[in-house]
C-alpha cells in the first residue's frame, strides 16, 4: 500500500514537472554582438510570447530593393545588424528602435504598461 502511494505521488510530481517545463515560455537573452562591452545587463526576451502575438516578419525582416519585407525568419539580429556588416543600423539601435517603438505604440493605443524605460528591460 505504501509503495503504491509513493509511486502514485512520484508519477504525479513527474507529470507536474513535465507539464510546467512545456508550459514555460522560451526566454532568450538579447545581448550585444560581443564586439564591445555592454553598459547594462542583457534583456530577457520572452520570444514565444511575442511570436504568438505578431507575425515573425515584424522583427525578422529583410527588405528587397523595392522596400518589400521578404522576412528573414530564423536569423539572429546580429547577423545583419552586428559590427562588420553592411547594414548602417547598428545592433543596439535596431533593438531599441524595434522594441521601444512597438511598446510605445501599444501603450498609446491600448493603454498597456509595456516596458519603455532602460531599467524595465535591462534588469540588474
Amino acid at each position: 500500500m505504501k509503495r503504491t502511494l509513493c509511486g502514485a505521488i512520484g508519477c504525479a510530481v513527474m507529470a507536474l514537472w513535465v507539464f510546467s517545463a512545456w508550459s514555460q515560455d522560451e526566454v532568450m537573452q538579447l545581448k550585444g554582438d560581443g564586439t564591445k562591452p555592454m553598459e547594462r545587463p542583457a534583456v530577457s526576451f520572452p520570444h514565444e510570447k511575442h511570436a504568438a502575438l505578431m507575425e515573425c516578419s515584424r522583427c525578422h525582416h529583410d527588405y528587397d530593393a523595392y522596400g518589400v519585407n521578404k522576412g528573414s525568419e530564423g536569423r539572429r539580429c546580429a547577423e545583419c545588424h552586428g559590427d562588420g556588416t553592411a547594414n548602417p543600423i547598428p545592433l543596439q539601435r535596431a533593438y531599441h528602435e524595434q522594441c521601444l517603438s512597438c511598446h510605445e505604440r501599444l501603450n498609446a493605443r491600448q493603454g498597456t504598461a509595456l516596458p519603455v524605460l532602460c531599467g524595465q528591460c535591462h534588469v540588474r
